[in-house]
Order: structure tokens, then C-alpha cells, then sequence
């Protein structure tokens, strides 16, 4: 420079083959912006520093409508005329699974209780997912949807191993040949095995008929066997026989079979 004043530099002509151009000098302004607020300096930050937020304005009029412009809020930056104010959160949503009191959640955390989400608004752990100061609603519970259709029928299963044996569950057993004296009344009894109880019972006999009459059939000693009464009114004696039919005790109650009586 040759001390003159800025103002009084004469522009210096370049001379080039068939063309000029005016060189002038260039002016540079470097400078930085600091926010002084009460007790100090604060910087500000997109996005928030303290919640993480992202501000912006949309255009909702002139020449570029729906243009979205980001700004710094905590810089005390404000939409202008035909401008609306959105803004989202910067911080990565987590899913956590259904919400447990033992917990330990972070702002993001996603969580389900009965069918609806939350979001935690603040780092908590055991606040109840309804304490609007922690959490936000993010999804409700949606209503109970149709019933399907029924489903087609299924194959047929294989079949099953073969069960083990069975038990006889009732035994009839039949006394020793016993003789009707001729013009008497003759008793029998058959008993059934140990552990069995008589439910029913009768006589056989070998006369001639209407010549034998059985007049009595009862259960007999408890229950343990079953006895008869015959009456012989033939001239001669009559062999018989009494029967029974035994199941296991314990496994019928109530009254038990008795054969129809003769007259005698």
C-alpha cells in the first residue's frame, strides 16, 4: 500500500488480449457470535442441549410453500409471518417390552402395558407408565377384532399303543349240588370269593315242573354270598344248586337284584 486512503485507490487496469477486467480489492469480515445470558455464556445448539429437540418453521404460504426451515430455538430464533412451528425429537426410540417397575428406563424407551405403548419422557425407573410427567401415550390398545374363521380339519392322529388287560369285574359262582328233602322247605347258600360281594342270585333245580317252588332269595352272610328257601312238593327228593353273581366290594351300592318268587 502506498498510504493513501481506500477510498482514493485508483482501480489498476489489467490488460489482456482482447478483453479488460477491473481488479478491486476484496474485503473479508471474520467474526463470531456469542449469546451472553444472565451469569454467563450460554451457546446454543441444534439440536436442544437440554431436550434433545429439533425446531423448525414450514412454509404455509408464498412462493415455496411447505419449505422447511431448521432453526436453533435456544438461540431465541422465531418463525416469521407465514410460518408454522413443528418440531421432533432427535433421540432414538428403544423398545423395551412390557413395562416393569424394576426397570431402569432412559428418555426413548418404548414400553407395552395392557395392550397399549409408552414413551418415557424423563430417565425413570419404578414411575407408573399413567404419570403423564415420565411417560407418553405413544399407541392405545386397539378394539378386539373379529373372530377367524374356523380353520380346516385336521389329519387323523395315529393310533394309540393297545391298553393293558383288563380285570374281570364280576365272577358267578355256583354252590355244590344240594337235595330238597320231598315235602319240605330246604335252604342254600353259595358264598363269593374273598374281597367280592353277591348283587344277585337264584336256584336250579332238577324236579319236575311246578313240583319245586323257590320261596326266598336274599344276599346272604353280609352281603358275602347269597342264600335261597325251596319248597319240594313232589313225592321224591330234588337236587339244586344256588348261584350268585360277585363283584369286587366297595363298587355297587344301593339294593341288589332278587329274582322273582314262585308261590309255593
Amino acid at each position: 500500500m502506498n498510504g493513501k486512503p481506500a477510498s482514493e485507490l485508483t482501480p489498476a487496469k489489467v490488460s489482456r488480449p482482447g478483453r479488460q477486467r477491473l481488479q478491486r480489492p476484496a474485503a473479508v469480515v471474520l467474526g463470531a457470535v456469542v449469546l451472553v445470558a444472565a451469569g454467563g455464556v450460554a451457546f446454543a445448539a441444534i439440536p436442544n442441549s437440554t431436550t434433545g429437540q429439533i425446531s423448525a418453521f414450514r412454509s404455509v404460504g408464498g412462493p415455496t410453500p411447505g419449505a422447511l426451515r431448521v432453526i436453533d430455538s435456544q438461540a431465541g430464533q422465531v418463525c416469521t409471518a407465514g410460518e408454522a412451528s413443528v418440531s421432533w425429537s432427535s433421540r432414538t426410540l428403544t423398545p423395551r417390552g412390557a413395562y416393569s417397575s424394576a426397570t431402569a428406563y432412559k428418555v426413548g424407551d418404548i414400553v407395552t402395558a395392557g395392550g397399549t405403548s409408552y414413551v418415557a419422557k424423563l430417565a425413570n425407573t419404578g414411575v407408573p407408565v399413567t404419570n403423564t410427567t415420565n411417560w407418553t401415550l405413544l399407541a392405545s390398545k386397539g378394539a378386539t377384532g373379529a373372530q377367524g374363521p374356523q380353520g380346516a380339519q385336521g389329519p387323523q392322529g395315529a393310533q394309540g399303543p393297545q391298553g393293558s388287560a383288563g380285570t374281570a369285574t364280576y365272577l358267578q359262582v355256583t354252590s355244590a349240588t344240594l337235595t330238597a328233602v320231598a315235602g319240605f322247605q330246604t335252604s342254600g347258600v353259595v358264598s363269593c370269593p374273598a374281597g367280592m360281594s353277591a348283587i344277585s342270585g337264584g336256584e336250579t333245580n332238577q324236579g319236575a315242573y311246578n313240583t319245586v317252588y323257590l320261596t326266598d332269595s336274599y344276599p346272604a352272610g353280609g352281603g358275602a354270598g347269597w342264600g335261597v328257601f325251596v319248597n319240594n312238593h313232589s313225592s321224591g327228593d330234588v337236587s339244586f344248586t344256588v348261584s350268585a353273581t360277585c363283584v369286587p366290594s366297595g363298587t355297587v351300592t344301593g339294593p341288589v337284584a332278587r329274582p322273582a318268587l314262585k308261590a309255593p
